[in-house]
């Protein structure tokens, strides 16, 4: 269940179906809007590459939360960094 600032609770259903360590990781998302996630790992120079694929069940739904879940990604990705730099600065 995901929780909005507004004190409502929608259904947020993910399945992992593929783990990939330090490669790849694959979603499922089990709830509307239903979609595939998959981020790529690829190393590069100094760091890693991350590609991130949202696939949805049609092109409708993909319009539909567009202009939501572009800002959403970039917010679960920004929180992705700091814990890895957070980890990188503690070891």
């Amino acid at each position: 269940m995901m929780h909005s600032p507004d004190g409502k609770s929608y259904p947020n259903e993910s399945l992992f179906e593929e783990l990939v360590t330090d490669a790849k990781i694959v979603i499922h998302h089990d709830c509307p809007p239903n979609f595939k996630l998959t981020v790529d790992l690829t190393p590069v120079n100094e760091g890693t590459r991350l590609t991130w694929t949202q696939i949805f069940e049609d092109a409708e739904t993909a319009q539909a939360v567009k202009l939501r879940a572009g800002p959403a990604n970039e917010q679960n990705i920004d929180r992705l960094t700091r814990v890895l730099n957070e980890v990188a600065n503690a070891a």
